[in-house]
């Protein structure tokens, strides 16, 4: 490990609201470290990315694992289980739960 390796943090699962602009600024970071030190191996890639990502990021991509993964397949996989998932039941509920409030403007309240 070099002195790079030190700048490297974690990344946070369970961090509150949208985690994927937080991966993407983690992944890239993380891409740009494996390109400084020359690592082009696959499973390396990988190795480093779970080292790097810590354990909870593991178990976030154990959950769509498959034998033959590749480094971009994991990424991917990872990647899309950050993605925020639409709910169309939750969008019915929130739909139907709006009104507009006491003195907001009728366009206002449309475009909401």
């Amino acid at each position: 490990m070099g002195i790079e390796d030190q700048f490297m943090q974690l990344f946070i699962v369970e961090e509150e609201g949208n985690r994927l602009p937080l991966w993407d600024e983690w992944i890239s970071r993380l891409e740009r470290l494996m390109s400084i030190k020359s690592i082009t191996d696959d499973k390396q890639k990988q190795n480093f990315l779970f080292f790097f990502g810590g354990s909870d990021l593991e178990k976030v991509y154990k959950k769509k694992a498959s034998d033959n993964d590749t480094y971009k397949n994991v990424k991917q996989k990872i990647t899309e289980s950050f993605k925020a998932k639409y709910n169309s039941q939750v969008s019915k509920v929130h739909f139907r739960d709006m009104y507009q409030f006491e003195g907001e403007p009728f366009e206002d309240f449309v475009n909401r």
